[in-house]
């Protein structure tokens, strides 16, 4: 092999070496979520993170340790909801119980899809099915959110008067009367 053609072979495999090994002192942290990264270091920030077990009083302190608040605790996915200054989050990422952060978003139901998500198109056009003379039902589960850091379950005893249900089913009440009232 022409020595020429060795030392440009040597060359391009020692950069290419070069460029893959040092690769990772350039990547972002993968706990961390990509839409966290290019907010201002000394801004604060509202995030979920998620640990690999449901979270004691150390993880809290742990956050609270670094500046953060606690917003509220979510046992279910193993987390909690803290309020904390950016710049905190690499160095709760390196904790080996912290699996994830990511941004507590704001989100609202909506009712946009919801003909569509039960083909109710379907029913209209071929069928001609309007709904009228359909029953509804209220299930209740009890879950109410008395407390602002937990959900909880109360029997339906337990509850004020007027908060088992009721809260629910006034709409469906005064959709029909407003019905009713129009002839419809």
């Amino acid at each position: 092999m022409n020595p020429n053609v060795k030392k440009t072979l040597r060359v391009v495999l020692i950069a290419l070496a070069c460029i893959l090994l040092g690769m990772p002192a350039f990547a972002k942290d993968p706990k961390i979520a990509p839409d966290l990264e290019g907010v201002d270091p000394s801004s604060t920030v509202d995030v979920i993170i998620q640990f690999a077990h449901v979270p004691t009083a150390r993880h809290h302190a742990m956050v609270m340790s670094r500046g953060g608040n606690l917003k509220a605790r979510l046992d279910v996915v193993k987390g909690a909801a803290y309020r904390i200054q950016r710049s905190q989050l690499e160095s709760l990422a390196k904790d080996p119980e912290v699996v994830y952060i990511s941004p507590d978003r704001k989100i609202k139901g909506m009712l946009d899809l919801t003909a569509a998500a039960v083909n109710a198109p379907t029913a209209w056009n071929s069928y001609g099915l309007t709904g009228a003379g359909i029953g509804v039902a209220i299930i209740d589960s009890g879950l109410t959110n008395h407390r602002p850091q937990e959900w909880t379950w109360r029997p339906a005893h337990r509850l004020p008067t007027g908060l088992h249900g009721r809260r629910h089913a006034r709409p469906i009440w005064a959709w029909r009367a407003r019905r009713r009232h129009r002839g419809g």
